[in-house]
């Protein structure tokens, strides 16, 4: 009997493993350096450790997050709200794709840019000052935050 619960449980675990997703892909790093450097040359001298990635893959700084369907409805329905003239509803609905990716710059600067529509320029100016942040790289999101700024300063 308790031969049977015990291939019964590592039959679930193998299972389990089998199922589970995906590895991440380790890119190995290659150098000419076989053994260790036992000559009396000077450490400098060595080679330098030179990692190769695919081709196709960007650096990771550079990558905007990807937009889920959902996201993406959300942002339509938005969209369709705003033209309407119902600023609430656009705004929750924006807030929502928010808590799905709180890290997005592009939708924290449509939040803001509904905000000052709101006539709400200080919470605009928290959302593009935080849109700025997660910005990262993306130089054109922080100039079109920058002028958003400029104008609530104006006012």
């Amino acid at each position: 009997m308790q031969f049977c619960f015990r291939s019964i449980g590592i039959f679930i675990f193998l299972w389990i493993i089998g199922c589970t997703p995906n590895r991440p892909k380790y890119y190995p790093v290659e150098s000419k350096i076989d053994k260790p450097n036992l000559s009396t040359e000077s450490p400098q001298s060595a080679p330098p450790i030179i990692r190769k990635y695919p081709a196709d893959l960007p650096p990771i700084l550079q990558k905007k997050p990807a937009l889920n369907p959902a996201i993406i409805a959300l942002l339509n329905e938005a969209d369709i709200q705003s033209r309407s003239g119902d600023l609430n509803s656009a705004a929750v609905l924006l807030e929502r794709a928010l808590r799905i990716q709180p890290r997005n710059a592009e939708l924290t600067f449509k939040l803001a840019e509904l905000r000052l529509k709101q006539s709400q320029p200080k919470l605009a100016q928290d959302l593009l000052n935080k849109a700025i942040f997660l910005a990262g790289n993306d130089q054109a999101l922080k100039q079109r935050c920058q002028l958003l700024l400029q104008q609530i300063n104006l006012q």
